[in-house]
């Protein structure tokens, strides 16, 4: 595929043009992967929310007004899914849990640090996939406001007030969720350490 420029392809879905949805999807689907993969819990789950994710963003793409950057946009429909998707499946969870035990005990998911291997070779790539699947275990316990936070600031490289923008959520809120999913990997790795 030709590089096309995001106002071309913008049009070009605008107008229900089967060409420019084969286009977009091409132009975003490692990207929309790669957040529902670090918002969901399975295989399964991710493939539902990239579904879910593709239908929402095609549903409302000619809310985009033209000239603005997709990827911001993208990322806002994407997180939206999956946190709906969350809030839903919790819901299920505690009506399930309190038809069976009548109350609900809070769940509490409590910085990152650098987890380095201490061997190089394939004892190091043995030690660097446990950290892999340590961290994953880890992120997976963390609420969904935290693992966004985190993810929002550390892997996508918002700042605090982009991620206010992106959640609306206020200032403290994020400094908070980001604080305690940090706690939480630090104690991770900590457990892991020992």
């Amino acid at each position: 595929m030709a590089d096309i420029s995001e106002a071309l392809l913008l049009r070009k879905c605008r107008e229900g043009e089967e060409e420019g949805f084969r286009q977009f999807f091409d132009m975003f689907r490692g990207y929309i992967y790669s957040l529902c993969y670090r918002m969901a819990e399975s295989r399964e789950e991710v493939l539902d929310l990239c579904q879910e994710s593709y239908l929402a963003i095609f549903r409302g793409i000619k809310t985009v007004r033209p000239g603005c950057p997709l990827k911001p946009w993208v990322r806002r429909v994407t997180l939206n899914v999956c946190l709906n998707h969350r809030r839903r499946r919790m819901a299920r969870i505690r009506e399930e849990v309190a038809a069976w035990a009548g109350h609900l005990d809070p769940l509490d998911a409590g910085s990152l640090s650098a987890a380095g291997t201490s061997q190089d070779g394939p004892a190091g790539q043995v030690e660097l996939g446990e950290i892999r699947d340590m961290l994953q275990r880890a992120m997976e316990a963390l609420s969904v406001e935290q693992r966004m936070a985190l993810v929002l600031f550390h892997q996508e490289g918002l700042s605090y007030e982009e991620i206010c923008e992106e959640t609306g959520w206020p200032l403290g809120t994020v400094k908070t969720n980001l604080f305690r999913a940090r706690k939480a990997l630090a104690r991770a790795i900590g457990d892991y350490r020992k």
